[in-house]
């Protein structure tokens, strides 16, 4: 992952001229180090990175930021709905578009992360894991019937495509228990990004049970963005 601190400032920046005193952000509520430290709270002497950016930026912009952590879909219905601020952090899509203020400057992210497939090393899939993620066009492949199919957390953008494959799972999981699914063979893959999924396997002792992708299934910018009424007050 690559953190750009120079995009998150002219994020902060170009929202209002004058610099307001506050700003509110959600952020997810269980732990996705090295991004996002610790469950329900912010620990502040160990934020995570993608935090020490925010309050680095937000202290340059001279902005006070407030953190709030809520369940993925939860920050995303309370920054829609004007309830909190802006949201960290998130993947631009045409949809999310319509509902919240990203950059104009769609090089002005703070994150760019690479979303793999975890699976079972025991997985008579590997190999079409493997030739997916490497697929320019991934349509193209004969997909293989899963037992239980493959997904991500609840919101999350991989997902979308997982469907348009014919692969999403019919359930969501958080990060915690769909690789532990994974490792016991009750589902068929997880996506997420790769360095946050391999911390995982470490605390979770899955090491040895499950895979890794060697490329990702897809990669994406993450950016802080805003209620699209509070960005034009």
């Amino acid at each position: 992952m690559r953190f750009t601190l120079a995009a998150l400032v002219l994020a902060f920046q170009s929202w209002h001229s004058v610099a307001m005193p506050e700003v509110s952000i959600c952020m997810e509520n269980l732990a996705f180090e090295p991004l996002i430290t610790g469950n329900d709270e912010v620990n502040f002497n160990n934020p995570g990175l993608a935090i020490e950016i925010a309050l680095q930026a937000a202290k340059k912009a001279n902005i006070k930021l407030n953190f709030t952590r809520r369940p993925w879909a939860r920050c995303l219905n309370l920054v829609a709905k004007g309830k909190i601020n802006a949201l960290l952090p998130s993947v631009l899509t045409e949809t999310r578009a319509l509902t919240y203020q990203f950059p104009a400057n769609q090089n002005d992210y703070l994150v760019l992360s690479p979303y793999h497939i975890f699976y079972s090393k025991d997985s008579r899939h590997s190999a079409f894991y493997e030739a997916l993620t490497k697929a320019s066009n991934k349509g193209q492949l004969t997909v293989p019937e899963l037992n239980y199919g493959i997904t991500a957390s609840y919101g999350y953008v991989a997902n979308d495509l997982l469907a348009d494959l014919g692969l999403l799972s019919n359930h969501y999981y958080n990060a915690d228990i769909g690789l532990t699914m994974v490792a016991k063979n009750k589902l068929d893959g997880y996506v997420l990004i790769k360095t946050i999924g391999q911390q995982k396997l470490e605390q979770l002792a899955l090491k040895e049970q499950l895979k890794i992708t060697e490329q990702p299934l897809l990669s994406e910018k993450l950016y802080i963005v805003f209620n699209k009424e509070f960005y034009k007050d």
